[in-house]
């Protein structure tokens, strides 16, 4: 979930939009991303019993047309962001997550500083 003074740390600015970059030279259409003019905000995905138990919401939801399948995208600012209790929730429920068109899983991009 994205913490209201995330939304000002130019760090974490940064790293959402490269990350939506990467994923636009990859091919996928970007759905819904945080924080970013122009995007719609991502929405609350439910969780359905894993680790906290709290929905969560992605930091970019994308579309691959031409291979039907779904990304995830989630910025990480350090090592203890990697590992927390909400991260590892987030990790589970987004990896448990099927397109419904055609069973195929989606799939789990993570961005950290290049200093990590």
């Amino acid at each position: 979930m994205l913490r209201a003074d995330r939304a000002q740390d130019q760090g974490y600015i940064d790293l959402l939009q490269e990350l939506v970059e990467c994923l636009g030279r990859e091919g996928f259409e970007i759905k819904s991303a945080v924080a970013l003019e122009g995007y719609r905000r991502p929405k609350q995905i439910k969780n359905t019993g894993f680790g906290d138990q709290e929905d969560k919401c992605p930091d970019v939801v994308a579309y691959d047309p031409n291979a039907h399948r779904y990304a995830i995208g989630v910025v990480r600012l350090s090592e203890k962001e990697l590992d927390t209790e909400d991260a590892l929730t987030q990790y589970n429920l987004y990896l448990d997550l099927d397109n419904k068109e055609n069973n195929e899983p989606y799939h789990l991009y993570i961005i950290v500083p290049p200093t990590l």
